[in-house]
């Protein structure tokens, strides 16, 4: 058969293959990967629920760890905005921590003002 003959002679069409149903174990094994971390906070937050008695999602305990660690947000907000931006550096974290354990030290060890052990930890940093 030449070329043209092929092009002319119709092709019989083949049935789709069946789909299999969709079960949620299913779902679970195939995506495990993208949803461990998050099933295993879900499960770490039902051990503590239930070992607490109800006390771990209560508002108040809530209320107390969005306050305790909003400052660990906002640097991870930051860290965040750089990162999609495009302009990765991951020392941010590192020259951060400096920054705050130096700081720490001339306050507690050598009496420093908060202000000025503030400013001469990110001048050391810069």
């Amino acid at each position: 058969m030449s070329i043209m003959e092929e092009k002319m002679v119709p092709k019989t069409a083949e049935a789709p293959a069946p789909v299999p149903a969709r079960t949620y174990g299913g779902f679970l094994k195939n995506n495990i990967r993208e949803y461990g971390m998050l099933l295993s906070l879900v499960a770490i937050m039902a051990f503590f629920q239930y070992m607490t008695d109800g006390t771990l999602l209560k508002p108040l305990n809530l209320t107390n760890l969005v306050l305790q660690n909003s400052y660990i947000v906002i640097m991870a907000l930051g860290m965040l905005l750089v990162i999609v931006a495009g302009h990765i550096d991951l020392s941010v974290g590192s020259v951060s921590g400096f920054v705050g354990a130096l700081a720490a030290v001339l306050m507690v060890n050598y009496d420093w003002n908060f202000i000025a052990a503030s400013l001469s930890a990110w001048w050391w940093a810069r």
